[in-house]
Order: C-alpha cells, then sequence, then structure tokens
C-alpha cells in the first residue's frame, strides 16, 4: 500500500510594490525537521541554531538600508519580511538569503549596475563540445571569480558557446551542464547576484535554474512580439513565463530585451511600442536595449526613446558597453550589461580580466 503523500504548503510573495524591495528569498526546502543541503548565505545562521523561542532581526547584508527582518522560529513565521519566498513541508522553515537585483532595482542610488556575463564553453551536446567539462566549469569559476573581485554588481551565465541555438526549448543536456556549472559559480560568486540567460530564448529553463540554484533573475531575448532571428522566427510567450515564474520562482526578475540583437521585429512595431508592450502587457522588470549583434553598442537614440516611452522604467544597455562607450548612455540607463569589453584585450573568446572590471566599475562609480 502506498504512504499518504506528504502535503506540501506554499507561501510565495505577493506581486507588490512593497516586495520589489530587500533582498529577495532563496527557497529551501526541508521535509521533517531535515536541513536543507543548499549553502546559506554568508553571515546566517543555521535554522537549528536559532533554535526554540529564538527570536532574531538581521539587516540587509548589502548595507541598503531597504530591509529589517524579524524571524520567529517558534511559530515557524516570517515577520516583516519583503520578498522573502519560503517552502513549508511538514513542521519546518527554513530561510536562506541570496543577494537580488531587484533590491538594487528600486533603491535609489545613483550608482549604474555592472551586470557581467559569463559566457560558458561549449556543453555537451552542442556542435563544438571539446569534451572535457571540467574545463568549462574551471574557466567559468575563473571569470566569475574575477568579476566579484572587480567589483560587478550581479552575475549573468549564458550557453554562449552552443550556436547555432534553438529558436526553443534546449535539450535536457543543455539545462544538466548549466546547473552542474552553477554550483561552482554559486560558490564562487558569494552573495552576488547570480541570473540565467538560456540561449536563444529559453526562459522556462532559465526559471528553473533559478529555482534550483537560488537565482535573482533571468534575462529573455523574446518575451513579447514576435522577431525574426538567425534562428528563424521567435515569439514571444509572455504567458507562459510569468505563470511559470508564479510557480517556479516567484522573486526571481524578469530583464526583457526590446528589439534584441541579432534580429529584426516581424511586424512594423516601432521600438516605443514594443518597450511598452514588453513592460505593461509582458510584466517585464526591467528592460534591455542592445546593438545589432554582440559587442556591438546600441544606438544612444533608441535608449533615450525607450526613456521616453517609459519613464518609469528600468533600462540596461545590453551590448558593446566599455569605458569608453559608456557615457553615450549614462543619462538614460540604469545599468549595463557587459561581457566583452571585460575580457583580455577586449576578446570574447579569452578570459575575463578582473583589472579591466575594476576599470569600468571605478569609472561607473565616477560618473554616478
Amino acid at each position: 500500500m502506498l504512504a499518504e503523500p506528504l502535503p506540501l504548503r506554499v507561501n510565495r510573495p505577493q506581486r507588490e510594490d512593497s516586495i520589489l524591495r530587500g533582498w529577495r528569498g532563496r527557497d529551501s526546502r526541508q521535509i521533517e525537521g531535515k536541513k536543507s543541503a543548499l549553502p546559506q548565505h554568508p553571515g546566517q545562521q543555521p535554522a537549528d541554531d536559532l533554535g526554540d523561542g529564538d527570536d532574531r532581526t538581521r539587516r540587509d547584508p548589502a548595507g541598503l538600508g531597504q530591509t529589517e527582518e524579524r524571524i520567529d522560529h517558534r511559530e515557524g513565521n516570517v515577520h516583516g519580511i519583503r520578498g522573502i519566498s519560503t517552502f513549508h513541508v511538514g513542521r519546518t522553515t527554513s530561510l536562506i538569503y541570496v543577494g537580488s537585483v531587484k533590491s538594487l532595482l528600486t533603491s535609489h542610488l545613483p550608482r549604474k549596475l555592472l551586470i557581467a556575463v559569463i559566457h560558458l564553453r561549449p556543453l555537451p551536446g552542442s556542435p563544438r563540445w571539446g569534451g572535457d567539462f571540467q574545463a568549462v566549469v574551471d574557466a567559468a569559476r575563473a571569470d566569475a571569480e574575477a568579476y566579484r573581485e572587480g567589483g560587478a554588481d550581479a552575475v549573468i551565465v549564458e550557453n554562449f558557446g552552443d550556436a547555432p541555438f534553438t529558436r526553443g526549448a534546449v535539450g535536457p543536456e543543455t539545462v544538466a551542464a548549466m546547473s552542474a556549472a552553477a554550483v561552482t559559480l554559486r560558490e564562487a560568486l558569494g552573495e552576488l547576484p547570480l541570473g540565467f540567460n538560456v540561449l536563444r530564448n529559453d526562459a522556462e529553463s532559465a526559471l528553473a535554474l533559478c529555482a534550483v540554484h537560488g537565482g535573482a533573475f533571468i534575462r529573455v531575448n523574446v518575451l513579447s512580439g514576435a522577431m525574426v532571428t538567425d534562428q528563424g522566427i521567435i515569439e514571444g510567450d509572455a504567458h507562459l513565463v510569468a505563470r511559470r515564474r508564479a510557480v517556479l520562482c516567484p522573486h526571481a526578475v524578469i530583464f526583457a530585451d526590446v528589439h534584441v540583437k541579432h534580429a529584426r521585429p516581424l511586424a512594423d512595431f516601432s521600438i516605443e511600442e514594443s518597450a511598452r508592450d514588453t513592460l505593461e502587457r509582458g510584466l517585464a522588470d526591467a528592460l534591455v536595449v542592445t546593438g545589432v549583434g554582440t559587442g556591438k553598442g546600441a544606438d544612444p537614440s533608441d535608449l533615450a526613446r525607450v526613456r521616453r516611452a517609459c519613464p518609469d522604467a528600468r533600462l540596461f544597455v545590453g551590448s558593446g558597453i566599455s569605458v569608453e562607450s559608456f557615457p553615450l548612455y549614462a543619462a538614460d540607463a540604469n545599468g549595463f550589461i557587459v561581457g566583452s569589453s571585460l575580457k583580455f584585450d577586449g576578446v570574447l573568446t579569452k578570459a575575463v580580466d578582473r583589472e579591466r572590471v575594476a576599470e569600468l566599475r571605478t569609472a561607473l562609480d565616477r560618473h554616478s
């Protein structure tokens, strides 16, 4: 006779403006007192160390002054926490913290955010897969450490080496490989937020990776509308993305491209129309404007048009950013997603140069 399944009660954060501040929670799961194997946020006490009847207060470890939290494990409740996603299985509750870009997106600091890109080498199943997965992981770790030491605010990982990409869902081997790499990246990054972009447009897999690895955000190349790309016509599916986020990781932030690089709109929509649709109807949390291709600068007038159309949106430039070029966009951009120019000699296929990262970080801070 089969045992009756243990009921799973999920307490998800509400999608309200008040929740868009503070640090996001990393989902953890415990079954009848068994501790989660997931790593804890630096400085956090283990759940069992709090003990029955313990009542403590923690503050935002980033020093943004956004969060004050009271955790009462006598009741298994969390009081006054904004944006913590907690799973309850049986009688125990555990909170594991991972820094999120959401607190940075909604803060009023003048700081321009630097989101750095890890371009994974070809993964198993891709045409250029080299057969040595440890080499892939080691290279990704080295890049992650260079970004952390150089002063990046967050890091996003992509299966960049897997070209040519599929226009739909990637194979299970790709998700497995990215998940394995994410274990090492999470360790290397410490408290830095980690995001996922599963190319060319597999937002569902990106959300799954966020759910498993405490990811703070995803990037979706086509969230709304339809784009003609080198993979063919890619159609956005904001309906699916919003619903899968609600189920898998409600805390995750969605960065969505507007007229993404290596593509053209299928219909004659202006960039203003596409931006408004992506933000207001697609429910993106932040918009990304790019140039025509990887490493190619965006047209500053395109960014300015999107800013006028969406004055309250969080806008990022997602290609062609360097120490020399970022001032062209500084008036309208909240931050930058950067990869190519931060490699040694500015060559995309080389490793990340910590000094280049630090140089851009310093330049951004001076300009803020």
